[in-house]
C-alpha cells in the first residue's frame, strides 16, 4: 500500500512539474505566478474541506447504525423471553381443552342415548323416501338442507350404536351391531355417478363417515374392539365411482364415433365433441362440485387428472389402431397442441395450468404419429407432384396456345398450384407447432428437388420427340416459352417463400442449412428455364442452317438471300420470343446474337473456298461486313440496350480485315491484333483464315503465325463465359482440302 502511495506521489510531482512548465514558457508568465499560486491553494483548501465534510458525514452514519443495532439486540433478548413464556402457557391451555372436549363428548352421549328412536325412524323416512335424488329439482339452498339433514341423522344414530356396543365390550359381551346400510350406499353411488347433473355432492355425509372410520380405525389399534362395519372407505368408493363416470361419459362419445368411410371428418367432429364435453364438464366440476367436497380433497384437480388420463387413453388408441392418415395425424396433432391453450385448459372460466400433468401422448406413441405424419405428407406430396407435373405435359400436347397473364407472357397454371399445395401444408403443420413446421418444410424441399428431376425430364423427352417430328406438337415453341416463363415464376415464389419464413421463424432459427436449400431450388429452376430457353434457339436454327450453309460459297458474294432470310426468320420467332419473360428473354437475345455470329464464323472457316485474287477477297471482305451491319441492327432493334451488338458482331468485321489485307507484311500485326482480342484464337482458325486468301502457302502460313502470340496458347475452357472461337473446331480435312485448291490454282498459274 505504502510503494502505491509513493507511486501516487510521484505521479502527482511529475504532472505538477509538466504544468508548471507548460504555464512558464512565455516570460511574461512570471508575472502571474502569485495569482495562481493562490488559485491553487483555494482550490486545495476547498478539496480537503469537502473530503473532510464526506468523512465525517460517514462517520455518523455509522455511529447511528451502531446505536440501531444495540437497540435491536436489546428487543430480540426481549422477543425471545416473551416467546418462551407464551409457549409454557399454550401447553397448559391445551390440557384444558382436552379435558374440555372429553366432558362435553360424555354429555353428547347421554342426549344420543334418549333421542336413537326419533333419530332411527327420521332416517329412514329420509332413505324411503330417496330425497337425495329429488334434491335435484329444487335450489341449491334445499339441496344443502337435505344433506344436513341426512347427516345429522346418520351421524347421531351411528354415534349412539358406537356408544352402546363400546359398552357391551367393556362388559365383555358379544354382539354384532347391524350390517352397513345398503340403501345410503346406493343412494350415495347414484348421486356420484349423476355428478355433472346434480352439481352438489354428498360432502358432510362422506366427510363425517371419512372421520368415523379414523376412530373406529384408532380405538381398533388403541382398543382393539372392531366397529361392526367399518371401515366404509366410502371416500375411496366415491373417487372410484367418479373414475368411472369419466369413463363412461366417453364411451358415450365413442357411440356417436362416425365411420370414417361415410365422413373424411369424422375425427375432426370427434375431437370437436370430446373437447365440448371435457370443457363443460370441467366447468361444472370448478364451479359446483369444489364447495361440495372438502379442500383436501382436491376435487377439481383429481377430476382434471381423471379426464386427463381418459383422453391419453383415447389419443392412443387412435394413434395404434386406426391408420391415420396425412389430415387425420396433423388435426390430432394440432388439438393436442390446443388441448393446454384457450380453447380447453386455459380457457377463461377453467385457467387450468397443466404443468402437473404429463404428455396425452407417451414419446413413442407421439413419435410414431408423427413419423406417419411426415411419411404420409410425403408420399402425398410426391405423388401429387408427379400428377401435376403429367398434367403439365397433357396441356404441352394441345393445339390450343398456352395461356399469358396481364402483361402477355405465355403460363401454365403449375407454378400456382405447385406453391399452393407447399403453402398450404407449411400453414398446416404450423398449427401443430413450429418444430413440426420445420420438418415439413424440408419435405417440401426434398420433394421439390424431386419434382424439378421429374420436370427437367419430361421437358427434354418432350424436346427429343418433337425433333424427330417437327410438326408435332404444333404448339411447341409456345409451350417451350411458357415451360421457361413457369421456371421464372418458380424462382420468384421460391424466394418470396424463404422470405416469408424466415421474417416468421427468425434467421436463427431458419438456419444456413435452409438458405442453401432454398438457393439450390432456386439455381435449379434457373438451370431448367435456361435449359429450356436453348431448345428455342435449336429449333430456330434448324431452320437456319441450309442458310447459313450457303455462307462462304461461290453463290454466296453476288446473293444476300442467306442473310436476309436469316434476319427474317429471327425477327419471325422474335414474336414468340416476345412473350417470355425479361430474365430469360435478355438470356436469349444474347445467347440468339452469340450463335448466330458462331454460326457465321464457323461457316468462314469450315469451308473449302480460295480466293483467287486481292478483288475476290475485297468483295468478300466487304459482303461480310455489311452483313456483320444488318446482323447488328437487327438485334439492336430486337434486344434490349444492355446487349451492345456491335461489340459482339466486330469480330465478323475484324476478321475481314484479315481477308481483304493487301499487305501480307502487315498480316502478323493484323493476326495478333485478333489474337489479343479474343484469348481463344488460336493457331488453326488462323491457318484457315490465311490459307483462305489463296496467296499463302501453308508453310508461310504457319510461318507467319509463328511471329504471332498465338503459337503454344493454351485452351480456353468451353463453358467460359467470353470463349468464342473455342467452339469453334476446324477439321483437319478443311486444311487439307485449302492447301490442295490453293496448289492447284498454282499449277494453273
Amino acid at each position: 500500500m505504502s510503494f502505491e502511495i509513493q507511486k501516487w506521489k510521484a505521479e502527482a510531482h511529475e504532472n505538477a512539474a509538466k504544468t508548471v512548465a507548460n504555464m512558464l514558457q512565455h516570460p511574461d508568465s512570471l508575472d502571474k505566478v502569485e495569482q495562481w499560486r493562490r488559485r491553487y491553494m483555494r482550490n486545495k483548501a476547498s478539496a480537503e474541506a469537502r473530503l473532510k465534510t464526506a468523512v465525517q458525514s460517514q462517520l455518523d452514519g455509522v455511529r447511528t447504525g451502531l446505536h440501531q443495532l444495540h437497540g435491536a439486540l436489546q428487543d430480540i433478548k426481549e422477543i425471545k423471553k416473551r416467546s418462551f413464556k407464551l409457549f409454557t402457557a399454550r401447553y397448559k391451555l391445551i390440557s384444558l381443552i382436552l379435558f374440555l372436549q372429553q366432558i362435553s363428548k360424555a354429555c353428547e352421549h347421554l342426549n344420543l342415548i334418549f333421542t336413537v328412536p326419533d333419530s332411527v325412524k327420521k332416517t329412514e323416512a329420509l332413505i324411503n323416501e330417496g330425497k337425495l335424488l329429488l334434491a335435484h329439482k329444487w335450489i341449491v339452498l334445499n339441496i344443502l338442507i337435505l344433506s344436513t339433514v341426512v347427516k345429522c341423522s346418520l351421524s347421531d344414530l351411528e354415534a349412539t350404536r358406537d356408544e352402546l356396543l363400546l359398552e357391551v365390550h367393556k362388559m365383555a359381551q358379544e354382539e354384532e351391531g347391524p350390517k352397513p346400510d345398503k340403501t345410503v350406499t346406493s343412494h350415495l353411488r347414484l348421486t356420484l355417478y349423476t355428478i355433472t347433473s346434480v352439481k352438489k355432492s354428498f360432502n358432510i355425509h362422506v366427510s363425517s363417515t371419512h372421520r368415523a372410520d379414523k376412530r373406529a380405525e384408532e380405538k381398533k389399534t388403541n382398543m382393539g374392539f372392531s366397529v361392526p362395519g367399518r371401515p366404509k372407505k366410502w371416500r375411496d368408493k366415491a373417487f372410484k365411482v367418479l373414475e368411472e363416470s369419466v369413463s363412461n361419459r366417453f364411451e358415450s362419445l365413442d357411440m356417436e364415433l362416425q365411420d370414417r368411410m361415410d365422413d373424411k371428418m369424422w375425427l375432426v367432429k370427434h375431437l370437436e365433441r370430446t373437447r365440448k364435453l371435457v370443457l363443460d364438464d370441467l366447468i361444472v366440476v370448478k364451479n359446483l362440485c369444489q364447495v361440495c367436497f372438502p379442500p383436501s380433497y382436491d376435487i377439481f384437480d383429481r377430476y382434471i387428472k381423471m379426464y386427463h388420463k381418459a383422453l391419453s387413453v383415447m389419443l392412443e388408441r387412435f394413434v395404434l389402431e386406426e391408420r391415420l392418415d396425412s389430415n387425420e395425424c396433423i388435426s390430432l396433432l394440432t388439438w393436442i397442441k390446443e388441448y393446454k391453450g384457450t380453447d380447453l385448459m386455459m380457457h377463461p372460466e377453467l385457467q387450468i395450468d397443466v404443468g402437473f400433468l404429463g404428455p396425452l401422448l407417451s414419446p413413442k406413441v407421439e413419435q410414431e404419429l408423427l413419423d406417419t405424419y411426415l411419411t404420409t405428407t410425403k408420399n402425398n406430396m410426391m405423388e401429387w407432384m408427379a400428377r401435376l407435373a403429367e398434367t403439365d405435359l397433357q396441356d404441352w400436347n394441345r393445339d390450343a396456345p398456352p395461356e399469358t397473364d396481364m402483361d402477355g407472357f405465355y403460363n401454365t397454371s403449375l407454378p400456382v398450384f405447385l406453391f399452393k399445395m407447399i403453402d398450404q401444408n407449411l400453414q398446416v403443420a404450423a398449427k401443430a407447432g413450429e418444430e413440426i413446421k420445420l420438418q415439413i418444410l424440408d419435405i417440401c424441399l426434398e420433394s421439390m428437388q424431386g419434382f424439378q428431376r421429374e420436370y427437367r425430364g419430361q421437358i427434354r423427352t418432350f424436346k427429343s420427340k418433337h425433333f424427330e417430328d417437327r410438326m408435332q406438337p404444333v404448339r411447341f415453341v409456345e409451350y417451350i416459352v411458357a415451360i421457361v416463363n413457369n421456371c421464372k415464376a418458380c424462382m420468384d415464389f421460391t424466394d418470396q417463400l424463404k422470405e416469408r419464413l424466415v421474417a416468421e421463424l427468425g434467421r436463427a432459427t431458419f438456419g444456413e442449412d435452409k438458405q442453401r436449400s432454398f438457393k439450390s431450388v432456386v439455381d435449379c429452376f434457373a438451370q431448367i428455364g435456361e435449359e429450356s430457353a436453348g431448345y428455342l434457339l435449336d429449333e430456330a436454327f434448324l431452320d437456319l442452317e441450309p442458310f447459313f450453309s450457303q455462307i462462304m460459297t461461290p453463290t454466296w458474294i453476288p446473293s444476300p438471300e442467306a442473310v436476309d432470310t436469316i434476319i427474317v426468320t429471327i425477327e419471325d420467332y422474335y414474336n414468340d420470343f416476345l412473350h417470355l419473360k425479361d430474365k430469360f428473354f435478355d438470356n436469349l437475345m444474347e445467347q440468339a446474337l452469340k450463335k448466330v455470329l458462331l454460326e457465321y464464323v464457323r461457316a468462314m472457316l469450315n469451308k473449302r473456298i480460295t480466293f483467287k485474287d486481292y478483288e475476290g477477297r475485297r468483295d468478300a471482305a466487304k459482303k461480310i461486313t455489311e452483313e456483320s451491319k444488318k446482323i447488328e441492327k437487327l438485334f439492336k432493334k430486337l434486344a434490349k440496350a444492355n446487349l451492345q451488338p456491335e461489340t459482339q458482331c466486330s469480330v465478323l468485321s475484324t476478321l475481314a480485315e484479315v481477308i481483304k489485307l493487301r499487305d501480307t507484311s502487315m498480316m502478323a500485326l493484323e493476326i495478333s491484333g485478333i489474337a489479343n482480342k479474343y484469348p481463344d484464337f488460336k493457331s488453326d482458325h488462323a491457318l484457315v483464315l490465311l490459307l483462305m486468301r489463296g496467296d499463302l502457302t501453308r508453310t508461310e502460313a504457319r510461318q507467319l503465325i509463328m511471329e504471332t502470340p498465338l503459337e503454344g496458347r493454351q485452351d480456353t475452357p468451353a463453358d467460359d463465359p467470353a470463349a468464342f472461337f473455342t467452339q469453334i473446331i476446324v477439321p483437319p480435312s478443311v486444311l487439307d482440302k485449302l492447301e490442295t485448291l490453293k496448289e492447284t490454282m498454282m499449277k494453273k498459274k
